[in-house]
């Protein structure tokens, strides 16, 4: 059975409450043989932690701390950002997280490692970050936020981070889900893993991951098993976890559990809230499935202009090149997008939105599938 730690901190520091977790699900069998050990934040953007967008570094420095004391040798913090990954890390101070003994890693700047993944869906190869590569124990310390193409972005999402930006590219065009499993399950193959997910702020709303509302829960989510912490933090969110593909595709491929876990700690029913989700990718099942892609696309568009900035994140950031900025004006190519919203994502302005296509049939196609989940028939497609 798995066992899934959720610490309040309420009068706790977060030091304090972190070592709680830490105490109970990390033994000295568990780090036998660890003498590399790799800390991967969510640092999507220099947005601050409490809005909500990044993890909290106060998690970091207590793993850091920890791990140090019960004789690690090398323990390394490591990110490859959305964009300007150097410039994120220094706006955000991540570097004086080597006061404390570790070596912060820009990914971007670092080698890249071929590897093939033991569940190939996709991409069956992609490239990690050496330091990734060559570490004993990789912990994934993700932030609670919604996501616009995989509904959310918890632990198993945060591995995206050490693979790289070609293939996340090639990912986000293919099939974001499946790729986001296939790292993940090179991870779990091949290194210990653990899991914690930072909701001291955590974010809601159809443009997660990188704007949207902060919502204050004061949480700490740990587990050994990414799955199952996955799941229990998507509960949390008062959401159903049956509608997150890339979870339930890894729990069908045995890379951990969503049922038969314990949680330990405060009680879900206790301290969860209803958060506000992105919109669905799917509405229709069985032979309809195949024509949704085409039908409900989701096209990012400049909904607020007083709000963009020109700085071109969205151009530079798009994984098929199809926007442009001609004359001071954003334009989309939508007859080759691939509607990964990874412009959405790139703009920490919040001046771009995204709309679905033909609107009146999936409002429609919509009630009838909230309505099919509310009965208790909702199975992933």
């Amino acid at each position: 059975m798995s066992h899934v730690y959720i610490t309040k901190l309420e009068d706790q520091d977060v030091a304090t409450a972190l070592r709680s977790c830490l105490d109970k699900l990390v033994s000295d069998e568990f780090l036998h043989g660890v003498r590399k050990a790799v800390i991967k934040p969510n640092l999507l953007n220099s947005s601050p932690a409490y809005t909500g967008v990044t993890t909290d570094l106060r998690i970091v420095s207590s793993l850091i701390e920890f791990l140090i004391q019960r004789g690690v040798e090398r323990v390394f913090v490591g990110e490859s950002s959305l964009i300007h990954t150097q410039q994120v890390l220094e706006a955000l101070d991540v570097l004086q997280l080597e006061r404390l003994g570790a070596s912060v890693v820009n990914f971007d700047r670092g080698d890249w490692v071929e590897v093939v993944s033991p569940a190939p869906l996709v991409l069956e190869r992609f490239h990690l970050a050496k330091t990734a590569y060559d570490c004993d124990l990789f912990i994934s310390v993700a932030k609670m936020k919604t996501h616009n193409q995989t509904k959310v972005t918890l632990s198993i999402k945060n591995v995206l981070g050490a693979i790289s930006p070609y293939d996340r590219h090639l990912g986000h065009k293919t099939n974001i889900d499946k790729t986001i499993v296939e790292a993940f399950a090179y991870l779990k193959a091949n290194k210990k893993f653990l899991s914690f997910i930072d909701a001291i702020y955590a974010l809601e709303g159809r443009l997660g991951p990188s704007f949207g509302n902060p919502v204050e829960m004061g949480l700490i989510v740990a587990s050994d098993d990414a799955v199952a912490a996955d799941a229990t933090c998507v509960e949390l969110m008062d959401y159903d976890v049956n509608r997150v593909e890339h979870i339930t595709l890894a729990d069908k491929l045995g890379l951990g559990r969503i049922e038969n876990r314990e949680i330990v700690g405060a009680r879900i029913e206790e301290v969860k809230t209803r958060f506000e989700m992105p919109p669905d990718k799917t509405v229709f099942s069985g032979f309809l499935l195949q024509f949704q892609e085409r039908l409900f696309k989701k096209l990012p568009y400049l909904k607020f202009q007083d709000k963009c900035t020109y700085c071109e994140r969205c151009v530079n950031t798009c994984p098929g090149e199809n926007i442009t900025l001609t004359d001071g004006e954003i334009r989309f190519d939508y007859q080759n997008c691939h509607s990964c919203l990874v412009c959405c994502e790139a703009c920490v302005e919040g001046a771009l939105d995204y709309k679905v296509t033909h609107p009146s049939i999936y409002r429609i196609a919509k009630g009838m599938r909230d309505l099919y989940w509310k009965l208790g028939y909702g199975k992933v497609p």
